[in-house]
């Protein structure tokens, strides 16, 4: 089972007509600070009955290769694609495009102005959001295991060979990664992140710039997007260990926003925090579209 099981069977079946309604309570709150117990153990084929139709069925398909609608089908936060839509765990009940079961870190602190509308709308409809702004935890699996993606904000240290490892570890296991930079103009906003996403292939390089950017890729991250701030921000590259790179911006021939694959997981970098920032989301709706963007494609929902 995945991670997303945290929001596990035991729950779906003691609270079948209510669990949508509650995902987001059942997945833990909105500002969980530590990693979640384990879920309860996998049920053993041989004991599903009548009392868990919904199991029985998906581990019929999980037979055969074919995926059978749970019932009711609905899709609730259990780790099952419950209405064989291909997506596992989609559940969107207010239709703003924030996954409702989603579980997400904010890695370091916000950028210099405030970006409370971010923040308010990142932790909306049961996404449950930690920020973790000490910089003396170690980054290594057992804090990972708690979250789906993972937001690389201002980060205030040079971290390990064995923390890059650790998120390179997660990240290809099937998690997601986003890293900004442009905070103060500085070597640390390029060094600082580049020590964590360096084992992934790809890191922040080069000097200043700003945009708009208006030239995008077509991409799931780049849908509905033809102009988004970029104010002294730092280009991004591609290394020899990027799998598949692609830019997804880029102002003028210099590439400012790219994603690649990592394993099962997903990494992406934007050269620059200003989408970040309450004065990007009240002058530009592309604000809110570059987040549902970048949230539904580390999510695998795109």
């Amino acid at each position: 089972m995945s991670r997303r099981s945290l929001c596990t069977m035991q729950y779906r079946l003691r609270f079948p007509l209510f669990v949508l309604a509650l995902c987001g309570a059942a997945c833990g709150g909105s500002d969980r600070t530590g990693v979640l117990p384990d879920g309860p153990a996998p049920l053993d084929a041989a004991v599903l009955d009548a009392t868990a139709p919904d199991a029985t069925m998906a581990d019929a398909a999980a037979s055969d290769g074919g995926c059978v609608p749970t019932s009711p089908a609905a899709e609730v936060c259990d780790g099952i694609d419950n209405d064989c839509d291909g997506l596992v765990d989609n559940v969107d009940v207010a239709g703003d495009g924030i996954y409702d079961c989603q579980r997400v870190l904010f890695l370091g602190t916000q950028g210099a102005q405030a970006s409370s509308s971010f923040e308010a709308w990142a932790h909306s409809n049961g996404t449950t959001v930690t920020r973790l702004v000490d910089p003396s935890v170690t980054v290594d699996a057992a804090l990972l295991a708690a979250y789906d993606i993972v937001l690389i904000d201002r980060v205030g240290r040079l971290y390990t060979a064995d923390e890059a490892a650790a998120l390179a570890t997660w990240v290809h296991a099937g998690g997601g990664v986003m890293a900004l930079s442009g905070y103060s103009g500085g070597p640390q906003d390029q060094t600082f992140p580049n020590s964590l996403v360096v084992q992934l292939g790809v890191q922040f390089t080069g000097a200043l710039l700003s945009g708009p950017v208006t030239m995008f890729t077509p991409h799931p991250l780049s849908t509905g997007l033809t102009s988004v701030t970029f104010s002294g921000g730092f280009p991004v590259m591609a290394t020899a260990s990027a799998e598949q790179p692609i830019v997804v911006g880029q102002i003028g021939t210099t590439p400012v926003a790219i994603a690649t694959p990592y394993g099962s997981g997903r990494v992406y970098l934007w050269g620059d925090e200003w989408v970040t920032f309450d004065s990007q989301w009240a002058g530009s709706i592309q604000i809110l579209q570059f987040w549902v963007d970048a949230f539904g494609w580390l999510g695998k929902f795109r």
